[in-house]
């Protein structure tokens, strides 16, 4: 397996892991509207530290960008590696700029959210550039006799 099929795979392995949670939330807030600025916790309601909050609307969100990260890591295309990696950039600037008690709250964010969105962004922002490079080395030496 080469470098590049193992990024692919990488990709591939974070945007599923982003759909599983984009389900997870998606069906646990199924009693709440649609974009509702106060929605369930996912997990245990024991836990004093519960791990993240979306509402539908930021679950179908997370949902989508999965589904481009698997299929960048499918495709083994990086430019579709970085469109996750913006989205989750984004997702996590939402956070910081919305997350208080009583404002406007698109996607029902707590500090957890920040955390998930930053490790998607990050993730995916990683996986591709070295792809990019690795995959233009490859051309590179292929190239040379």
């Amino acid at each position: 397996m080469t470098f590049v099929q193992r990024l692919a795979r990488a990709q591939m392995v974070l945007g599923a892991g982003a759909v599983a949670v984009g389900v997870v939330g998606f069906v646990s807030a199924r009693h709440v509207a649609f974009n509702a600025s106060i929605a369930p916790r996912l997990g245990p309601a024991d836990l004093s530290l519960q791990a993240m909050s979306l509402n539908r609307l930021a679950a179908l969100v997370v949902i989508g960008l999965g589904a481009v990260g698997v299929l960048a890591g499918a495709t083994q295309r990086p430019i579709w590696g970085a469109v996750p990696a913006a989205g989750f950039a984004l997702l996590a600037l939402q956070v910081l700029i919305q997350w208080r008690p009583a404002g406007t709250n698109w996607f029902a964010s707590i500090g957890s959210n920040f955390s998930f969105s930053l490790l998607g962004c990050v993730g995916f922002a990683v996986t591709a550039c070295l792809e990019r490079n690795a995959a233009t080395q490859d051309r590179l030496s292929q190239a040379d006799p």
